[in-house]
């Protein structure tokens, strides 16, 4: 490991930015996006579910089939 100087200035806040460190601050921006977009997308059909059951348990109720009276 060389030692230039570039840890210590890194420690004091001295550190400037690279290509390479831009490319992976950037890097990570994105991962987090789409880590957020995979969240939002899969809390909103949890949601759009659960309304769709919260419903359909709703009509339930007022529909009642006997199947007795068809049979005769």
């Amino acid at each position: 490991m060389q030692r230039d100087g570039r840890l210590l200035a890194a420690a004091r806040g001295q550190l400037t930015m690279t290509r390479d460190l831009a490319a992976a601050i950037a890097a990570a921006v994105l991962a987090m996006f789409g880590l957020l977009a995979i969240v939002g997308l899969k809390a909103y059909r949890a949601a759009r579910d659960f309304w769709a059951r919260w419903r359909e348990d709703e009509y339930d109720d007022l529909v009642e089939i006997r199947t007795e009276s068809w049979r005769g």
